[in-house]
């Protein structure tokens, strides 16, 4: 397996790039890596007279491009490039070096030390990569702030690192991501429900302060958050591999990892957010965690649906400045009309796509392209359900496609899409059962009076409290509806009053 140094960029620091060329040179030279390609821009070694004379008789290979018109938020479009110049010319199994021309001279001896054994398999479940991406440091409260100065990596892995940014920017407008996020979060983007979820609801660094602030001061982390946590932690040990993995003297547990202590040596505070050093340190948290809720990237359950939402509320009660303000409203007056069929398809269903057959993914994407110019992105689910339910437009019947789009509609607040829901159970009482459900009439509330008077009526006689829409808060809407004059909703208080249990729909007939 080929080992190749890549040194990335414009030359900002001559002496520096200098001085690690000709340290890579000399591991060249002993066999330590096989290849060592600098990747840069027109005119860059024009600046510095006999340098490309130098390298060229050297063996160095260079490549040189023109930068992007937008270079991205801390240059990571033109950091994305230069290093993309270079992978396009490796075979995909080459294990690359991936090095800055400032600041990686320090880093260089221990990653070409670390480059001769072995790469770690990554996560099979939680990871998008093959083998684990060797890096220095990771954030342990601001997910995926990890350094990018230099870092090791399967060519193919690598390649899933240079694409995603336009998505993260996109979306994560009020986040504002930095570099290292745009990098090391881009191949797991639309693979995991919970931190999608997290992202596009919160702004991550205030977040981030407030637990190493709860955490300073041993507050109690509720267990929603550590559930996040968790989830995070077992993401990014399965994707990432931090190099130095010294012996530890000690025992870490997990608030340890959002906390700066004097005794902990491989852990410290970098303004609004915890890094940690060592790869041990991470693996003995790791190996002691709760097996975190959700863990299918590519068919969401409704488990891991619960749980996130538990999370994000415990977030937002303890961090009401860092909730995202304008994220219900866009997504529930969103319209898709100017996106491409197949990226909307990719919005909602992600990789799931690729399993259906090529004449049904047609016909999405073309009822998707025609309906979203005309109805709110929402609606176009719903229609899309319903065309699963009666076999229509060309689709088949599948209650388990009926499921899947009524549930994504209702996370849009689409009223309809609860009585589609609804219609997949045999009664009211099974139907409240179902937690897809209870999401569905938690974001449709009491649009429709009397569906939400039956469906609140078989939660009450069931003595069901759901955290999606607790006893009181059941009680409240039948209240809205019964001053609004509605006469099911006065009949199912009145029950609830006498302490009676009205006789099921069946049997009132």
């Amino acid at each position: 397996m080929s080992k190749v140094a890549v040194v990335c960029g414009a030359l900002r620091q001559p002496l520096e790039f200098a001085a690690a060329i000709e340290r890579l040179l000399y591991h060249r030279d002993l066999g330590h890596i096989d290849r060592i390609i600098l990747s840069t821009w027109h005119g860059e070694l024009g600046q510095l007279d006999g340098v490309a004379d130098i390298l060229s008789s050297h063996g160095v290979d260079v490549v040189e491009g023109t930068p992007p018109g937008n270079l991205g938020p801390g240059n990571i479009y033109a950091q994305k490039k230069a290093l993309l110049q270079a992978l396009l010319r490796l075979s995909p199994d080459t294990v690359v070096i991936k090095l800055r021309t400032d600041k990686s001279a320090v880093l260089l001896d221990r990653y070409v030390e670390r480059c001769r054994g072995d790469l770690t398999p990554a996560d099979p479940v939680l990871s998008g990569f093959t083998r684990r991406v060797v890096v220095s440091r990771l954030s342990t409260t601001l997910p995926f702030m990890i350094d990018d100065f230099a870092f090791i990596g399967l060519a193919s892995d690598l390649l899933l690192m240079t694409g995603g940014s336009d998505g993260l920017n996109a979306y994560w407008a009020e986040l504002q991501p930095t570099a290292e996020m745009n990098w090391m979060y881009a191949p797991l983007l639309r693979r995991d429900f919970m931190l999608e979820r997290f992202f596009s609801s919160f702004r991550a660094r205030r977040v981030s302060a407030g637990l190493m602030q709860l955490a300073r001061n041993w507050s109690e982390i509720p267990a929603p958050i550590m559930s996040f946590l968790s989830h995070y932690w077992r993401i990014v040990h399965g994707s990432y591999e931090i190099i130095h993995n010294s012996p530890l003297p000690r025992e870490y547990r997990p608030l340890d990892l959002l906390r700066q202590a004097a005794e902990y040596p491989h852990v410290r505070s970098v303004g609004e957010y915890v890094t940690i050093t060592n790869e041990a340190i991470m693996a003995q948290i790791v190996a002691t965690l709760p097996e975190a809720a959700g863990t299918e990237h590519q068919d969401v359950n409704a488990r891991q649906v619960s749980a996130t939402q538990e999370a994000c509320e415990a977030l937002a009660a303890l961090f009401p400045a860092a909730v995202v303000k304008d994220v219900r409203e866009h997504a529930s007056n969103a319209r898709g009309g100017n996106l491409p069929p197949r990226a909307l398809l990719e919005c909602v269903l992600g990789k799931r796509h690729e399993d259906l057959p090529s004449g049904e993914r047609e016909i999405l994407a073309q009822l998707m392209s025609d309906e979203s110019r005309r109805v709110p992105f929402q609606n176009v689910m719903t229609q899309i359900a319903r065309a699963y339910m009666d076999g229509s437009s060309g689709l088949p019947r599948r209650p388990d496609a009926v499921r899947h789009w009524a549930r994504e509609a209702a996370k849009m607040r689409d009223p309809q899409a609860l009585g589609l829901l609804v219609s997949l159970h045999v009664d009211p009482q099974a139907a409240v059962r179902d937690p897809d459900v209870r999401m569905a009439l938690a974001a449709a509330g009491i649009r429709d009076g009397e569906l939400f008077s039956t469906l609140a009526e078989a939660m009450l006689n069931q003595g069901m409290n759901a955290v999606e829409f607790p006893r009181a808060a059941l009680l409240r809407g039948l209240e809205a509806l019964a001053s609004q004059g509605s006469r099911a909703a006065g009949l199912v208080l009145a029950a609830q009053a006498a302490g009676a249990t009205r006789p099921a729909p069946e049997q009132r007939r």
